[in-house]
C-alpha cells in the first residue's frame, strides 16, 4: 500500500509540475542597439539621416557623433 501511495504522490507532483505556469520567455529589445535614424518623406522619395548619439542633432553623413560633440569628447579643436 505504501508503494501505491508513493507512486500516486509522485504522479500528482509530476502532473502539477506539467500544469504549472511556465516562466515567460524574455525577448531582448534590439531596437536600443540600432543606430538612431531620422527620415524625411517627400514626393520625390524618402531621405534618411543619421542622428548624433549624444545630442540627437541630424547629420548629412553617416557618423555616430556630430562634429561639435566629437570635438567636446576628444578635446581637440581646429
Amino acid at each position: 500500500m505504501q508503494f501505491v501511495r508513493r507512486f500516486w504522490n509522485r504522479w500528482l507532483t509530476w502532473r502539477a509540475s506539467r500544469k504549472a505556469p511556465r516562466p515567460p520567455v524574455v525577448v531582448p529589445d534590439f531596437t536600443a542597439c540600432l543606430p538612431s535614424i531620422s527620415r524625411d518623406v517627400s514626393s520625390q522619395g524618402v531621405r534618411f539621416y543619421s542622428l548624433c548619439g549624444t545630442c540627437g542633432d541630424r547629420m548629412e553623413s553617416s557618423a555616430t557623433l556630430c562634429e561639435d560633440c566629437a570635438r567636446k569628447r576628444t578635446g581637440f579643436s581646429l
